[in-house]
């Protein structure tokens, strides 16, 4: 863990993050761990930095049996029968009885099973090959923040004053999604399914439960919308550092230890 004490703060909006020096430091020991280049690692940036020991020396979610999901749904505030179908169904196709029978699935297998298949390479692109991209990182957050198109969405830039209220919210989804559904391969039925999974991971998941509800407009401060912070996605995608609310979910649930 970073040698900085964690503290957090709040933004204009009424976003809450880690500092930036903590956040500063965090990075700079993933940096000398080489974090950021690790391969081999799970298309789904929350599995990913859950079923991984890297950014806090434990697994958030300590198993992969129906237990283990079930209170790591829980912490986090999405519905747990939701998570262990997509769960159970992650394996190889051959697998899916077994996984459903015996309640647990193999994390190992994620990036090479069912669920994967069907959605026919429509993601983001940033850990389709198992190990972060920052080209993949790059496009995607043009495609909802296309004024920002030729910058290298870099730490450096992001945790500078240019990051600091930058995020993606729930009116920029259909430009993600679009933008999802181009990355994907042949077969028009597996892109309209995939586009479909990746709209509910989007929803449910990027701007659902790793997101805040904040107050873009100050004159307006009962129209609210729920966001993340794009140098929270980039430090999730990159490190397997979780957005510090949802930290804070799994240390209250005792799956977490983030002091």
């Amino acid at each position: 863990m970073p040698t900085i004490k964690r503290t957090t703060q709040t933004n204009i909006h009424g976003y809450r993050e880690v500092s930036l020096d903590y956040r500063q430091s965090r990075a700079a020991l993933m940096e000398a761990n080489h974090v950021s280049s690790k391969t081999g690692r799970i298309a789904c940036p929350m599995v990913d930095a859950s079923r991984s020991e890297s950014a806090y020396g434990q697994m958030a979610m300590a198993g992969t049996n129906k237990k283990h999901l079930d209170e790591w749904s829980k912490a986090i505030g999405i519905d747990s029968l939701g998570i262990r179908t997509i769960a159970y169904l992650s394996g190889p196709f051959s697998k899916i009885l077994g996984n459903m029978f015996h309640g647990h699935f193999n994390d190992k297998a994620v990036n090479t099973g069912f669920v994967r298949s069907i959605k026919n390479g429509v993601n983001t692109g940033i850990l389709a090959e198992a190990c972060f991209s920052q080209d993949a990182m790059n496009t995607f957050v043009w495609s909802f923040h296309p004024e920002f198109k030729g910058q290298e969405i870099s730490q450096e830039w992001l945790y500078s004053e240019a990051g600091a209220t930058l995020y993606l919210d729930h009116s920029l989804l259909s430009k993600v999604i679009a933008y999802n559904r181009d990355n994907a391969k042949a077969s028009k039925m597996k892109t309209w399914l995939g586009a479909k999974m990746s709209g509910f991971e989007m929803t449910r998941l990027l701007v659902g439960v790793l997101a805040q509800e904040i107050v873009l407009d100050e004159s307006k401060p009962n129209d609210t919308v729920m966001a993340i912070l794009v140098r929270d996605i980039y430090d999730l995608y990159k490190y397997g550092w979780i957005p510090a609310v949802v930290e804070e979910k799994l240390e209250a649930a005792g799956l977490l230890n983030i002091n």
